[in-house]
């Protein structure tokens, strides 16, 4: 049996230029003094080492600093 040439699947029409699939742009927010001095205590061997900190070294940190870091989550680290 051949698919029917009206079916909705045979006529889908490509995507236009105005209808991509891209993410709208983040608002950034400015580290403050007291977030940076707080992330820097607990993962400065990472910043020196150039080593990206796991998911639990990211997690240790925000519940030790859970006032300076308290906009933050895990994935802003």
């Amino acid at each position: 049996m051949k698919p029917d040439a009206t079916a909705p699947e045979a006529q889908s029409q490509p995507l236009k230029q105005t209808e991509s699939k891209t993410r709208p742009p983040v608002k950034r927010e400015k580290w403050k003094e007291e977030e940076v001095c707080a992330v820097e205590k607990h993962l400065m061997s990472f910043i020196t080492t150039c080593r990206v900190p796991g998911k639990k070294d990211c997690d240790k940190c925000l519940q030790n600093e859970k006032e300076a870091l308290k906009t933050r989550d895990c994935s802003e680290v």
